[in-house]
């Protein structure tokens, strides 16, 4: 039923031009004319729906919603994703960088380091498209576990945020010479000071060409039907962005509003569990 709303919802909005007009025709605003530009996301724009927007995929459709001015991931569960669908991680060894403002929603998730939200940097599906990687995409996650710790891959930090406060997460990637160097910084403060930071370095270029999505994740033994987590404010910029044109999202969310796709499940991967999504 959840899914038939969010389709619902999608149908509705599709047509509803004089508010997508005045939002924004894709929903992101772009904030300064450089070369570089950057990107936000215009959540807090929308009212209250059983949708996400129409420039992205949410995996499953029905665990995405707009609340108070938020994505916010209705379920705990394995490998929810939120997929921008107007830009990609090109190929090439330009740099790049993204922010997200996370509100951790679940109590008792609290305290477990299975449990993680934040990004997906990379992700690729079975298919070289955009769209195959929007719901099978495999990709690099790091963020922020129950405990607080930042996470990337199976590295973790000591220090912890506190998950009681909204937590500012950002991440860099910079090319050193032969491979990429991941930075992850989140603090409680808008001035990010006293940041917990992590670092990992020796990736591949290979590995960061492909969908930009946010996660939200848990094992399947602590799924439950409670909200884990909220995100607004998602920016992100470099040269190692692709900008995709309006028309292309735009038609694939007509044709899914006239024919659902086959795999209303996802199977997207985690870090380390290898878990595909669940019901």
């Amino acid at each position: 039923m959840k899914r038939r709303s969010a389709v619902k919802a999608m149908a509705l909005t599709s047509f509803s031009t004089p508010f997508m007009l005045s939002q924004g025709f894709t929903g992101i605003r772009q904030l300064f004319s450089t070369p570089t530009p950057v990107f936000q996301s215009n959540w807090e724009n929308w009212p209250d729906i059983h949708w996400i927007g129409p420039e992205y995929w949410g995996n499953r459709l029905q665990d995405w919603e707009i609340q108070d001015g938020k994505a916010a991931c209705v379920i705990s569960a394995p490998n929810r994703t939120l997929h921008i669908l107007t830009h990609q991680l090109r190929d090439g060894k330009e740099d790049f960088e993204q922010s997200v403002l996370v509100y951790w929603r679940n109590e008792s998730l609290k305290g477990n380091p299975n449990a993680y939200v934040g990004f997906r940097s990379g992700a690729k599906g079975k298919f070289i498209d955009y769209r195959s990687a929007a719901v099978f995409g495999q990709g690099i996650d790091l963020g922020i576990n129950g405990l607080g710790q930042l996470v990337i891959g199976d590295k973790s930090t000591e220090a912890k945020v506190d998950l009681n406060r909204p937590v500012y997460l950002s991440m860099q990637a910079k090319w050193t010479g032969n491979s990429y160097t991941l930075a992850l910084s989140a603090s409680n403060d808008t001035g990010f000071s006293s940041p917990v930071q992590l670092q990992t370095e020796g990736i591949k270029m290979e590995d960061l060409s492909g969908n930009l999505a946010l996660v939200a994740h848990t094992s399947k033994d602590d799924q439950s039907d409670e909200a884990l987590v909220t995100f607004s404010d998602w920016k992100f910029q470099g040269e190692k962005n692709r900008h995709r044109p309006t028309a292309d999202f735009w038609t694939h969310r007509l044709r899914t509003i006239h024919r659902e796709p086959k795999y209303s499940q996802t199977h997207c991967s985690t870090r380390s569990s290898g878990e595909s999504t669940g019901t």
